[in-house]
């Protein structure tokens, strides 16, 4: 049987659709589908994250997850940590979302036996993608301006066709569901109709409302204040967050100008047109009107 594996990418609203598939986690189990995502990886010892990066300090964390899975006949898996950074630690030298993926995915694959994985990815325009993935960094305790966090990329260089490329030559692939962020939630349940056979594809309820806000263009001015008058922290974004929340309607980061965000956007639609026509990737379309 094949593993069905989400492996994001990051802010594709990854943690909505985990959320949504949890609530289904006893028909799952009562159809024989295990279904794995990071809150259980992370609490039982098995993080995918630290299994793809490898070295000596996996080796407990990969047993463990190999035994977990063994013996089961359908697996689906949801971790997005497998892909790595977003960006490499010089972004501008290699031009490449998740230069690592490759080498990362291929020490989970190599846990899961003979069989057959499908990978599931969400692809989103990498002028939001940049952003959101720049705040959750904030939010993580890494405070520096968004230029900084750039490090010279050129977003319309990057690629996800590119990624989709890599990702398929690794052993064990069998193919790719691709789909956008900017379709979600519209597409979910053409998503779930891939992933999960159809009985259990129509038991999978879309949480409401948003699982993960990220930081409000207020909250982002506010901790660069606090930066240049050398007060922030790791605390200052959660602070931030908490005081200036972004609610409905509410300004999200945007530091691109609009004559960038279209440069992007040419590019973005280019790759898309370039995904679409990859041998071995499915792409998930909304049908408008």
């Amino acid at each position: 049987m094949a593993v069905a594996l989400h492996i994001g990418a990051h802010k594709t609203a990854s943690t909505h659709l985990q959320h949504s598939l949890r609530a289904c986690r006893a028909a799952f189990s009562a159809a024989g589908l295990n279904y794995l995502d990071p809150t259980d990886l992370r609490a039982g010892g098995f993080r995918l994250g630290l299994i793809a990066q490898g070295g000596p300090r996996s080796e407990a964390a990969a047993r463990r997850f190999a035994e977990a899975v063994a013996g089961e006949k359908r697996v689906l898996l949801s971790e997005e940590n497998i892909l790595g950074s977003a960006l490499p630690a010089q972004p501008a030298e290699s031009g490449r979302l998740y230069p690592e993926a490759p080498e990362r995915l291929a020490r989970v694959t190599g846990l899961l036996g003979e069989r057959p994985v499908q990978l599931f990815l969400a692809v989103r325009d990498p002028a939001g993608f940049l952003v959101s993935s720049y705040g959750q960094r904030l939010v993580s305790g890494v405070i520096e301006p968004f230029d900084s966090y750039l490090a010279g990329c050129d977003p319309s260089a990057l690629r996800w066709a590119d990624l989709a490329g890599r990702l398929a030559g690794v052993p064990g692939v069998q193919g790719i569901t691709i789909w956008r962020y900017e379709d979600w939630p519209q597409i979910a349940p053409a998503v779930f109709a891939r992933m999960l056979p159809a009985d259990l594809a129509q038991k999978v309820q879309l949480t409401e409302g948003v699982v993960h806000p990220g930081l409000s263009a207020r909250a982002h001015e506010w901790i660069m204040e606090e930066l240049a008058l050398g007060r922030a922290s790791a605390e200052t974004p959660r602070t931030a967050r908490a005081r200036f929340p972004k609610r409905p309607g509410e300004a999200g980061i945007m530091p691109f100008d609009d004559e960038a965000r279209a440069r992007i956007a040419r590019a973005y639609a280019d790759d898309l047109s370039a995904l679409r026509a990859m041998a071995g990737v499915h792409m998930l379309e909304r049908c408008e009107g």
